[in-house]
């Protein structure tokens, strides 16, 4: 290839990643997409070829494929989102964290930014970056704690899942005895999980698991307890362990006294 050649190819793909880059960060939809259709056809035009720049836009076409904005933003790009931007990264971010849909990355946006990050479990930096990307994606979220059994975590995946929220846990597998727990505790053989879901109350999330027993337990035997406000255990929680024999049971545990609900 002439050397003209190869560098109207490479203008063509800086042309292709402005008009990409642009798009994210405009607010009109209708603009922005023309923006992301145009980049995708220089982008095309140019993996057809088998030389450098071929392969270069090729590569973006790939890291592209079946992210949105936000994601395109943060994992293609490396941008880090914050206060002063605008676009429609920042949309899908607002719909994320279940703000005014705006494009306008404001106080507002990054106040609850920096509550859903304390609440995950990320550094509150009320900005977007890879790892709180990767959080705001998280369907259960872990923390510091482990659960070893593989079904204890499919029933949490499944209840977020049905509930539409994440799920946090407060407790998991553990090696000791904390205040007010017991030696028979189903964490010591690390068959259970402290949890909350967000978005609802104990008593919300207790009606859900009841209701719908069937898909988010399956033939496993479990008991379920919810720990109310006057617990032993450290503070309100639901709880959930998996026995592996006899049928499921259903507690409600208040002033360290338990009965089925």
């Amino acid at each position: 290839m002439h050397q003209s050649g190869f560098k109207d190819r490479r203008s063509r793909l800086l042309l292709a990643k402005t008009y990409d880059r642009l798009a994210l960060a405009n607010r009109d939809d209708g603009v922005a997409k023309q923006q992301v259709d145009m980049a995708s056809y220089h982008l095309t035009n140019l993996a057809q070829q088998g030389d450098a720049i071929g392969e270069e836009a090729k590569s973006l076409l790939q890291r592209r494929r079946g992210k949105d904005a936000l994601e395109r933003a943060v994992l293609v790009y490396g941008m880090v989102l914050a206060r002063g931007d605008q676009g429609q990264a920042v949309k899908e971010l607002q719909r994320r964290i279940k703000v005014q849909v705006n494009g306008q990355f404001g106080p507002t946006t990054e106040a609850v930014l920096e509550s859903v990050q304390q609440k995950r479990r990320v550094a509150q930096t009320g900005k977007v970056g890879p790892t709180t990307l990767q959080a705001l994606g998280v369907e259960v979220i872990y923390g510091r704690y482990r659960v070893s059994d593989a079904k204890v975590r499919g029933f949490l995946e499944r209840l977020s899942a049905r509930t539409g929220q994440a799920v946090v846990l407060t407790s998991g597998d553990r090696d000791f005895v904390p205040r007010g727990g017991s030696r028979n505790s189903l964490h010591l053989q690390k068959r259970a999980a402290d949890f909350y879901v967000e978005g609802q109350t104990l008593r919300q999330t207790w009606e859900v698991i009841r209701r719908h027993r069937g898909e988010l337990l399956g033939d496993s035997a479990y008991e379920v307890i919810w720990h109310d406000v006057n617990t032993n255990t450290g503070g309100p929680h639901l709880h959930v362990g998996r026995h592996g024999y006899g049928t499921t049971v259903f507690l409600y545990e208040n002033y360290g006294n338990y009965r089925q609900r």
